[in-house]
């Protein structure tokens, strides 16, 4: 009976490790993608909205790096970027691109650079919850992270609600100490 309980057990793991391995990640790649395609279309609008022109180097940079997120967000992963981030020559090409970034968008109106950003922005906000969602050391932090910052949110209600109370009680218990009623 114990062997049975086991090989449940064992079946149950590798049934949720395909479930979060194949049909959950291929739900958020598309869904990232899909946000992708949005915040490159929105970039799209802006030029053709002659919010920024099209032949700016911070729309070829940017439109460029939406292309690469669209294209190659599967290979994304945890222990990938946890690489990147370790290599020099990654973190040196990081330096260099957002040094070229802030060049680029020098020579931009406010609303241009604003139109950029937005687009920077959703992108990297749709590829940090698919790392989220699909990377199980990060998809298990981010549940540890949620369930504490709900107990601190429960606390802090409690305090803010007994609070009238505790200053009663407070005022009770020098009154005591100083010999009154």
């Amino acid at each position: 009976m114990e062997a049975l309980f086991k090989s449940m057990a064992w079946l149950g793991v590798a049934l949720l490790a395909w479930q979060f391995y194949g049909p959950h990640r291929q739900y958020w790649i598309d869904r990232t993608r899909y946000r992708l395609f949005a915040a490159r279309d929105g970039l799209f609008q802006a030029a053709a909205d002659e919010v920024l022109p099209f032949d700016a180097e911070a729309y070829d940079l940017t439109r460029n790096t939406l292309n690469g997120m669209i294209r190659f967000v599967e290979e994304l992963g945890f222990w990938r970027l946890l690489l990147m981030a370790t290599n020099r020559r990654m973190r040196d090409l990081g330096r260099e691109y957002s040094e070229r970034h802030s060049r680029s968008i020098r020579d931009l109106s406010p609303e241009g650079r604003r139109a950029i950003e937005k687009a920077l922005i959703e992108a990297n906000e749709a590829v940090l919850r698919y790392l989220v969602a699909t990377s199980f050391p990060l998809f298990v932090l981010s549940w540890v992270v949620f369930a504490g910052h709900r107990l601190e949110s429960a606390r802090q209600s409690l305090n803010r609600r007994s609070e009238p109370a505790l200053r009663v009680a407070n005022a009770q218990a020098y009154s005591n100490s100083r010999g009154g009623n």
